[in-house]
């Protein structure tokens, strides 16, 4: 898998607003669709284990509740491709780390792995701080490049959001 040099930059970016502000934040993530792709992002960089404390590829049902505790009523009733599961996620991921920012990825990476009855391409991200959001797109393209477009948003959601919170 080669790794986007924009996003990297943007990565980049983030560890030098954590570090030149002297805040010890560290994030988590939780994935997916991505299966690990953000994580592998973060932790492209050097020193990246100045601000990325683990990450989670909780790709099935079951993993989302055994490995972040996700509620399963949440799976029951919403689904894994839905907001809901994106905010637990998010949520579970940063008390089970004992981090300080968490971001989830949920979705269909493309058509032909349909889940919910929802179409390829939707992906829902959950970001947890002080307070918990979430966000949903629909992105366009083969399983590789869907996966390679949420990676990159959650990339621009993290971003904006250490930038709002320092």
């Amino acid at each position: 898998m080669q790794l986007d040099d924009a996003v990297i930059a943007q990565v980049r970016e983030i560890y030098d607003l954590l570090i030149t502000r002297n805040n010890n934040l560290l994030i988590s993530t939780a994935e997916s669709c991505t299966g690990g792709m953000l994580a592998a992002y973060i932790t492209s960089i050097s020193g990246a284990s100045k601000i990325f404390q683990s990450g989670f590829v909780v790709y099935s049902n079951v993993s989302k509740v055994k490995l972040l505790g996700l509620p399963q009523h949440i799976l029951s009733i919403y689904g894994s491709v839905s907001a809901e599961c994106a905010i637990a996620m998010a949520e579970n991921c940063k008390i089970v780390t004992k981090s300080d920012i968490a971001l989830s990825i949920t979705g269909n990476a493309d058509s032909s792995s349909i889940q919910e009855q929802k179409q390829g391409g939707l992906v829902y991200f959950g970001i947890c701080g002080t307070n918990s959001k979430s966000y949903k797109k629909n992105f366009n393209g083969d399983r590789h490049q869907v996966r390679s477009q949420a990676c990159q948003y959650a990339i621009e959601l993290l971003r904006d959001y250490v930038c709002n919170i320092l």
